[in-house]
Formats: structure tokens, C-alpha cells, sequence
């Protein structure tokens, strides 16, 4: 199975990292649990898709009912894509912007599609580059259009802290610190609650990373099981 080809057809190529990371190949892919796709970060992340039309209009030219007809267009085939990976009506954001140049530029700057959107790039160049000049001509190069597919995220526990938790090391690594030998204790993340603290060095593994604690340096979790290091 081509699970590359695979996440891009179905608009995820922004996970190919993280799948790459931990191994995650066509024969694995089919026993992911629901947890083992969170902690890749796959049901937490919106869909993002963008689109664009080139239309080379100049302000002579300009007709607004035009730009809404193909922006309409442009959100037709965006709202058709992301519902045929799953999301309803009212999980997908638009956000329509236009790429706008002064006559002569060989760049544009991206401003929110609207009625002010002319004030808008000149206000944005100005930011930009120093300078704006409402009396020179401008065009617009393309239409853009940014669709989300927002999807549902967990709600987050705040566990109690307590300071009466001290995880016990599962094993313990010879390893190499500033090029001298050295035995440390090794960690299950899985096992650190809330409170508990760690003085370095050793190691905390985990599904997907591995976190070094070097000498002089220690590791609190938080009460959202976040390692704090300091």
C-alpha cells in the first residue's frame, strides 16, 4: 500500500512526517486504535485546503459581482472536497482573500476580500514596504480561497497535582553525556502523574519522542501531564 499517495489523496500529506517518524506503514496502518491517531496528532488537526483563480483584473475593469461569482465557484468545489472527507456544512470555514499589486509590481500582498479591500493593500504596502500611493493604479492578480474543515476536539482533563507521586524508573541505559559514560533511569511517561518530579539525568520514553533530562536539570508535570523542564 502506497500510505503516502494515500494521505495526500485524502488531503493529509501534513501528517506524512509524523507517520515517516514512527514507522507507520501500509500493515501497521490497520491496527491503529483511536489514541494511536491522536497521539500522531491525526484527530486534532483541522483540514486545510487552499484554492486560487487568476483573473489579471485592473481597477478600470473591476466589477465586484464578477469576483463574487467566481469566489461562489471556488467555494463550491472547496465546501465539495471537504465534504467528501467527512465534515458537515457547519464544520467548514471560508476565508476569501485577493492577491493585489500596485500596476508594474512583480509581487502581491494578500488582503480579506471586501468593500474596503483596496484601502486594505494600501494600508498592508505601507506596513510592508514603507510607503502607499492611493493614487497609483492597482490590480488584482488572483482570488484566493482558504477552506477548514474544523474538527471536533477533545476537552482536555486538568488533573490534581500531588507531590506524594514518585514514578519508579523502569530500567535504567548506559549512555554517553558530554562524552563520558553514564547510568540513568529510563521512564514511562505513561506512568508520571500529575506533581510528579524528576531530577535529571535520565530519560522519559514515550509512544512517539524520547526526552533527555540532563544533569542539573529537572521535570515537573503539570496538571495537563505537560513536562516542564527547568
Amino acid at each position: 500500500m502506497d500510505i503516502w499517495g494515500w494521505l495526500r489523496s485524502l488531503g493529509l500529506e501534513r501528517y506524512e512526517g509524523a507517520f515517516r517518524e514512527n514507522a507507520i506503514a501500509g500493515d501497521v496502518l490497520r491496527d491503529l486504535t483511536d489514541q494511536d491517531l491522536e497521539k500522531l496528532g491525526v484527530l486534532l488537526g483541522d483540514v486545510v485546503k487552499d484554492y486560487s483563480r487568476t483573473v489579471m483584473m485592473s481597477a478600470s475593469d473591476f466589477d465586484s459581482r464578477t469576483v463574487e461569482r467566481l469566489f461562489s465557484k471556488l467555494s463550491q468545489v472547496a465546501i465539495r472536497d471537504l465534504s467528501s472527507e467527512g465534515f458537515k456544512r457547519d464544520r467548514i470555514k471560508l476565508a476569501r482573500s485577493v492577491a493585489v499589486r500596485y500596476v508594474g509590481q512583480s509581487f502581491e500582498i494578500d488582503v480579506a476580500w471586501g468593500s474596503r479591500f483596496e484601502a486594505a493593500f494600501h494600508a498592508a504596502h505601507r506596513e510592508r514596504y514603507g510607503y502607499g500611493d492611493r493614487s497609483r493604479a492597482i490590480e488584482i492578480v488572483s482570488l484566493r480561497l482558504r477552506a477548514t474543515g474544523v474538527t471536533h476536539k477533545p476537552r482536555l482533563k486538568r488533573r490534581p497535582s500531588t507531590r506524594t507521586h514518585h514514578p519508579k524508573p523502569l530500567n535504567q541505559a548506559h549512555v554517553y553525556l558530554s562524552e563520558r559514560p553514564v547510568k540513568v533511569a529510563v521512564y514511562s511517561r505513561d506512568d508520571l502523574a500529575a506533581g510528579a518530579r524528576i531530577n535529571g539525568p535520565a530519560i522519559i520514553t514515550e509512544y512517539s519522542s524520547t526526552t533527555l533530562i540532563p544533569p542539573r536539570f529537572k521535570v515537573e508535570v503539570d496538571s495537563w501531564l505537560n513536562l516542564v523542564m527547568g
